[in-house]
């Protein structure tokens, strides 16, 4: 993961996980209430039931990043030979968006503000999503887990992993119908060995058919979704994405520039040091977000420890610190010093002015300052970078 990506990646796994713990007792509430049956019915055994609340780890830099946020005690300068940052021209077809990479993008958008509805007037077919309610019965007797209770559940045919052909016995079948679901366990049957091999009927309740609805992306759309944001048409929001997409993609230009055309002598102890501890509190608030102890995490990444994901991501991680310096290289060339209120500008830019002060109260519970200082550097100078550069005309 480029430097550029890495503090915009770590916004969105923070706000994820600040908002798992903000549940807290309320988040177990909710998986108490899944159906019993998906632990008898589905195939798929390896789910994680711990629903505690995680304690976030915290981002302590001032061992390794000083008051600037610079690696402490480094010198960039002297260990970077600096690419020509006066002479960086951007080529027309890496800024500019394709109509059909433009299209794909308003698909995008429709596919994200896609609402559901309810369709009881057909039959059911392969791929569907049916919302259906069940109770199990083996030799005649409602077994314990079977049954979905009266709230039921949703479940897509050919997608959801339910046991035998369950799922395929509703085709043909219209909403308001009730069916006789016939199934044999299988063996061996991680989930209830009591189970394993044995003959069972589910009386499935078909209650309806739900159906994506995709809106259209018109000017009416536009208004509905984006006024706050100045547009009011749909040129307006193709602009938008246009514009969007020239800053991406010259801001990658920019850095893949970097670090093509400058080098680096060595990396310092200190940016090593600080590298593995960075890279062990990244891992931590993955397993936070995803609410796994350390270990199961580690065990889902297919790791027997840290120190073996670490070495497996050493070089990636190594090009990122040099990157790193480069950057800070420019920073000491151009007397450039980030402050807190870039870093706030920056977060504001990122996720909106709504929630910024609630956000902002947490990344300080998270990260020290020198972590953010040092963390905006690259972004910071990037759009410095973006903005001096030639622009390649067609």
């Amino acid at each position: 993961m480029s430097i550029l990506k890495r503090f915009s990646a770590l916004i969105l796994a923070i706000i994820m996980v600040l908002s798992l713990a903000a549940c807290g007792d309320d988040e177990e509430t909710s998986s108490s209430k899944e159906p019993a049956t998906e632990a008898s019915t589905r195939d798929d055994s390896d789910i994680n039931d711990d629903s505690s609340v995680v304690d976030l780890p915290f981002l302590d830099a001032s061992s390794y990043i000083d008051s600037r946020g610079y690696y402490k005690d480094v010198t960039a300068t002297e260990l970077v030979t600096l690419a020509d940052i006066s002479a960086i021209t951007i080529p027309h077809d890496v800024y500019t968006i394709s109509d059909e990479e433009l299209q794909s993008s308003l698909e995008y958008i429709a596919s994200q503000s896609a609402s559901e509805k309810q369709v009881t007037d057909r039959e059911v077919a392969d791929g569907d999503t049916v919302h259906i309610v069940y109770t199990g019965y083996i030799d005649g007797e409602a077994f314990a887990g079977g049954a979905t209770g009266d709230s039921g559940t949703d479940v897509t045919i050919g997608v959801t992993s339910y046991i035998d052909d369950f799922l395929e016995q509703l085709i043909g079948h219209k909403p308001g119908e009730t069916v006789d679901v016939n199934v044999t366990f299988p063996t061996p049957y991680q989930n209830n060995p009591d189970l394993e091999g044995k003959d069972a009927l589910f009386v499935v309740s078909i209650r309806y058919i739900v159906e994506t609805v995709t809106p259209e992306i018109d000017d009416d759309f536009v208004k509905k979704n984006y006024i706050e944001s100045g547009w009011s048409t749909l040129e307006d929001l193709k602009q938008g994405i246009r514009d969007s997409y020239r800053e991406t993609k010259s801001k990658d230009y920019v850095t893949q520039y970097l670090q093509e055309n400058s080098t680096v002598a060595e990396i310092p102890e200190v940016a090593e040091n600080y590298g593995r501890v960075y890279f062990e509190w990244s891992i931590s608030l993955s397993a936070a977000n995803s609410n796994y102890p350390m270990d199961s995490y580690l065990a889902s990444q297919g790791y027997d420890s840290i120190d073996a994901y670490y070495e497996a991501n050493k070089d990636s991680l190594n090009d990122s610190i040099k990157l790193e310096l480069i950057f800070q290289a420019i920073a000491e060339q151009q007397e450039f010093v980030p402050t807190m209120d870039d870093v706030q500008a920056f977060l504001k830019d990122y996720y909106g002015e709504k929630n910024f002060e609630t956000y902002y109260e947490n990344f300080e519970k998270t990260m020290s300052t020198e972590a953010m200082l040092h963390s905006v550097i690259a972004s910071l100078l990037t759009e410095k970078l973006v903005a001096s550069a030639t622009f390649a005309e067609q």
